[in-house]
């Protein structure tokens, strides 16, 4: 079976361009297409490629559904937001992962790195703009872009009960415990990137297959525009002037700001970012979650769907269910700032020292 997949992987034909197969996902100047590769059993697989700006697709691997003994399936995607995009991939028996780390200009793999991931959905790792890749299975590590030394040579920032990568601007965050009866405490290093650069972009595209490559009828499939921002279900879609969110399966359609930062995660929630404030909406069901009313100088949200932002006065705040009062997890005198997010945990640096909140 191993055999006849990565046969059917060397007969695929790429698309000619990304505009020609159908979107996975496009968040800002990424765009991640799909193709149907066949096999010679039941179930056909999904080649993944990636695009900047409508460029040339560069090749980033499979997908597919559960059951190929010994096929390795993309699971995470992770992006910078300019170039470099990384990949963790898992084989169907859950041994053998890997990092992969793609240069999007130039159409090809830079990095490759061990991970010792042993099942889907795990995220335990980031990519730099430099290009490097941070991990944290065997402690804290920064693979250099095009590393091929020893990785055991490589210098661990973390002890092997680090976790809960987070990235922003030039810190990397973790959390730590000496012992599992110690508490969990943030720790941040500076990398090799300039303060402005923004947190990865994190897709989950487990066990795609081609399935999801098929137009489903629906109220979401059917809505008129143009396609501006999308994840495996999650579509938001600009017609004459408006915008307009929905996810595939569900029948909810929400109106979304006319301009201004879109931002689609966990494939449930999407974030939107105007000179009104930031809305955390549910596409699921198309309510509004979470509110950051006036100006907001900057924003994360874990996959759990918890929003925080600094605000306009410059206090770190937290949002609460039902409109209630957000919670202040740094004034203004601490002057929080590098706010990011893991899967879980909500990291910032507080008078110089790095700081977390977990629910």
């Amino acid at each position: 079976m191993v055999a006849a997949v990565l046969a059917a992987a060397a007969l695929a034909t790429p698309p000619a361009s990304c505009a020609s197969a159908r979107t996975v996902v496009l968040d800002g100047p990424l765009r991640i297409v799909g193709t149907r590769v066949a096999t010679r059993h039941k179930r056909d697989r999904v080649g993944l490629y990636a695009c900047l700006r409508g460029g040339r697709p560069t090749a980033i691997g499979q997908s597919g559904y559960p059951g190929f003994s010994g096929a390795t399936d993309v699971d995470v995607v992770t992006f910078d937001g300019a170039r470099y995009l990384a990949t963790i991939t898992v084989r169907d028996s859950g041994t053998g992962a890997r990092y992969r780390v793609f240069d999007l200009r130039r159409h090809r793999q830079v990095t490759l790195a061990r991970s010792a991931a042993s099942g889907f959905g795990e995220d335990p790792f980031r990519v730099l703009p430099t290009g490097a890749l941070a991990r944290s299975d065997f402690g804290i590590q920064v693979i250099p872009r095009g590393f091929r030394g020893d990785e055991a040579s490589l210098t661990k920032l973390g002890s092997t009960r680090s976790y809960d990568l987070a990235y922003v601007g030039s810190t990397l965050y973790w959390s730590t415990s000496a012992d599992p009866a110690s508490p969990v405490v943030a720790v941040a290093t500076a990398v090799d990137a300039p303060a402005a650069a923004p947190e990865n972009r994190v897709y989950d595209i487990t066990h795609l297959g081609p399935y999801n490559l098929t137009r489903h009828p629906g109220r979401c499939e059917d809505l008129p525009g143009r396609l501006v921002a999308a994840s495996v279900h999650v579509r938001v879609v600009a017609h004459r002037g408006a915008r307009r969110v929905c996810s595939i399966g569900w029948n909810k359609v929400a109106p979304v700001a006319s301009s201004g930062e879109l931002r689609i995660v966990a494939d449930e929630w999407l974030l939107t970012r105007d000179a009104a404030g930031a809305r955390l909406i549910a596409t699921s069901t198309g309510g509004v979650a979470a509110r950051a009313p006036g100006q907001v100088r900057s924003a994360t949200v874990n996959q759990d769907g918890r929003l925080a932002w600094i605000d306009g006065g410059g206090r770190l705040l937290l949002a609460r269910s039902r409109g209630r009062t957000p919670v202040v997890l740094a004034p203004a005198s601490d002057a929080p700032s590098a706010l990011a997010a893991s899967q879980e945990t909500i990291y910032w640096t507080s008078a110089g020292a790095p700081r977390r909140w977990q629910r």
